[in-house]
């Protein structure tokens, strides 16, 4: 049949209108989605300011539009940052118009290591703006440092300097005279200072006297020149009204002996809250802390790179707590860490009296204990079994420290077959010093080395072997009690205010074993009420909850 014209026409139209609709509704669905954007106008002026602290430098406002442009170049503290970008473009002068009269802040990061050597003719645009500096963040290699120190602190006009930190790159180290930082004006008001791979020598009290933090990373010059551990508390005593001190510590020959100072005044940090000591001479902890006086400490983190494999239990002990600690006051929290834990007495160390500490004076106390000891065998390899004896010894010091405290959280982090050795009586004697604790928490971290796990599964070192002497220990507390009422007190329970039990960082096949744990000592059912979390290493969120009836 023949196709007339009319009907081709017809078609023709059909097809066009189609595709007119079509367009149509694309046409609609475009304005849609671009009505639905809210214009840049409509954010406020404080979340597109906000926006540039972002951006390496606000220079990049040339490349936004009028109206956010219009907003960056009003907002004068965008302008308060001075960094190497800025220097590089020669924006300084710009920098201190724009941000009127505030304080500036320089912060000059080159992590370009031994690439560039910065002269004076780098760092000139800032001397002129030295009496507006509050804070001063200098990270440089050693040749760009060693230009810059006296260049920037022979000038004049830092008397508004709060801050100052200066960072050289890690295991960098040379002598550093105290008296050559700030050899002109000194700072009047000089808050915060941190000291990287930097060793101060003689620093000016004047300069110290304000202080409330005070960081300080140093090891070993060339030549063995390294501040004394005299020299450092020197500089501690010049820091009267310090609330943060964090102290790390490498290198330098062991001493013949570390004893505490007799002749010397205890140094009194009455404002101190916050301490950090990270050393590699594991006395050394316990000899500076010999020497301070800090009764209202709240956090205490202590931490001994050890690094001598293949130590036996018989070896000198491993101290970080002098035995004498009542001039440590109150403590909130407290970390202690040994890595390569090759002491029998590994993390407190020597005996501890309970009459050395002060009576409880704050609300709750948390405890962090971190046990990863990684004991090694004579051959190197970590061994598990001196781990475990570590542990053991090291949980009754923590008993003993903290007995009749306000110790309301406990929380154990160690690596699975660490606790073979703590028994379930062990388990009873410990808690039995803590009355009001609520909440323990183990954290056991999984084996990587495949020889470890080895070691582990010969021992029959795992994970809820571990955990399950202390389940035995918390559903027999109350027939043990009965019978042993001298040694567990007379509440019923081992830990009367006891309410949950968090196990995390467990495989999946010791989380299986757990609850089969679990499930037997369910057969001494007596009443405690504790509620149960377990965690996987694989999920990272509770396996099972359930309100343990025993």
């Amino acid at each position: 049949m023949t196709t007339t014209f009319t009907e081709t026409l017809r078609r023709g139209w059909e097809a066009l209108s189609r595709i007119e609709e079509k367009l149509h509704k694309h046409l609609l669905l475009t304005r849609s989605a671009m009505n639905a954007l809210v214009p840049i106008c409509r954010l406020s002026e404080q979340v597109l300011s906000e926006c540039f602290i972002f951006s390496n430098s606000p220079i990049v406002v040339s490349q936004v539009c009028r109206h956010w442009r219009a907003v960056a170049l009003r907002r004068q503290l965008l302008w308060t940052i001075i960094n190497e970008a800025t220097l590089r473009s020669r924006q300084v002068c710009l920098f201190s118009q724009r941000s009127g009269n505030l304080p500036l802040r320089l912060r000059i990061q080159d992590d370009h290591w031994g690439r560039n050597a910065h002269g004076e003719s780098y760092f000139a645009p800032i001397w002129p703006l030295a009496d507006r500096f509050a804070e001063v963040d200098i990270r440089l290699d050693l040749d760009s440092m060693l230009s810059f120190i006296p260049l920037f602190f022979g000038r004049r006009g830092w008397a508004a300097l709060e801050s100052l930190a200066l960072r050289l790159p890690p295991e960098t180290k040379f002598l550093l005279a105290g008296d050559v930082i700030f050899s002109g004006d000194r700072p009047q008001a000089l808050k915060h200072l941190s000291i990287s791979w930097i060793i101060p020598r003689k620093l000016d009290f004047a300069l110290l006297r304000s202080l409330l933090t005070f960081e300080i990373h140093c090891g070993m010059a060339q030549g063995g020149v390294m501040t004394s551990l005299e020299e450092l508390l020197d500089t501690i005593e010049g820091c009267p009204v310090l609330e943060t001190l964090h102290i790390t510590r490498k290198g330098g020959q062991a001493r013949s002996h570390y004893c505490p100072d007799k002749s010397r005044r205890p140094i009194s940090l009455p404002h101190l809250r916050n301490m950090a000591l990270t050393v590699d001479k594991e006395p050394e902890i316990a000899f500076l802390l010999a020497h301070l006086t800090i009764p209202h400490i709240k956090k205490m983190h202590l931490r001994a790179f050890v690094g001598r494999p293949g130590l036996s239990e018989s070896s000198s002990p491993l101290v970080l707590l002098p035995s004498d600690t009542s001039n440590l006051g109150f403590l909130d929290e407290i970390r202690t860490v040994v890595v390569d834990g090759s002491s029998y007495q590994a993390v407190l160390g020597s005996p501890l009296r309970p009459e050395d500490w002060t009576e409880a004076k704050g609300p709750t106390t948390t405890l962090t204990a971190d046990m990863r000891t990684y004991g090694h065998d004579p051959d190197g390899q970590p061994d598990p079994d001196v781990q475990a004896r570590i542990i053991r010894h090291s949980l009754f010091r923590l008993g003993l420290v903290f007995e009749r405290r306000n110790l309301v959280l406990l929380s154990i982090r160690a690596l699975p077959g660490e606790l073979c050795h703590v028994t379930a009586c062990d388990w009873i004697v410990i808690l039995s010093q803590l009355p009001l604790l609520e909440e323990l928490q183990y954290n056991a971290y999984p084996l990587s080395s495949a020889n470890v796990q080895e070691k582990a599964s010969a021992h029959g070192t795992k994970g809820p072997v571990d955990i399950s002497t202390l389940l035995l220990a918390l559903a027999e507390a109350n027939a043990y009690a009965l019978c042993r009422a001298s040694t567990v007190p007379r509440s019923g329970h081992v830990v009367p205010r006891l309410q949950m039990l968090c196990l995390a960082g467990l495989e999946e096949s010791s989380a299986s074993r757990l609850l089969d744990a679990v499930e037997n000592c369910m057969a001494f059912r007596h009443k405690l009420g504790l509620t149960f979390k377990l965690m996987t290493v694989e999920h990272k969120v509770p396996l099972g909850e359930s309100e343990l009836d025993w």
